[in-house]
């Protein structure tokens, strides 16, 4: 079976230095959520083997931060075709560049995840569309597939297995 974590970026400043949105920084409750996150990852998730990560700051900067968490260093891609991808882009870049990969973990931004995850999902899984779409911040989903490796993802063939917000982490603990 291949799995497949996809995690949007922590909280980003609203403007960065230069005026470009790709340089937009995580803030620092970004960079805490994020850590957050990736200890949450750490602990209930099995790492992934390859991370793809979108070349904006506030991506690299969260896969920076999950990195410091996982104990197994996974093969990581930076990949700008990531950046402001939308769900048929997203789709793509994972159908090519997992490599066979049975374990892979794609850091990037909304809506295109978003839309990702919609396409994905198995229409039987009994998942609300609305909870899904409730995706802030340094939020994780953790897919699994019938496939052994993500090059012939498609369409409504994923099962939903985890879903960690930060604001349901702090509510558990």
């Amino acid at each position: 079976m291949a799995r497949l974590i996809v995690m949007r970026h922590g909280e980003a400043e609203d403007k960065s230095a230069s005026g470009r949105d790709k340089d937009r920084a995580l803030t620092l409750n970004g960079q805490r959520e994020v850590a957050s996150v990736a200890t949450a990852l750490r602990t209930y998730i099995q790492p992934p083997e390859l991370v793809l990560v979108s070349g904006a700051t506030r991506t690299q900067q969260t896969a920076d931060i999950v990195f410091e968490q996982i104990l197994q260093q996974p093969v990581r891609i930076d990949n700008d075709q990531i950046y402001n991808a939308d769900g048929d882009a997203l789709l793509e870049i994972l159908r090519t560049k997992t490599k066979d990969a049975n374990q892979v973990m794609i850091i990037g931004h909304n809506p295109g995840l978003i839309i990702l995850l919609y396409w994905l999902l198995a229409v039987d899984d009994n998942v609300n569309p609305a909870f899904i779409g409730d995706f802030p911040p340094a939020t994780l989903a953790e897919l699994v597939f019938e496939d052994k490796d993500l090059n012939n993802l498609d369409y409504n063939s994923g099962r939903l297995l985890s879903f960690l917000r930060v604001r349901d982490l702090h509510k558990s603990l």
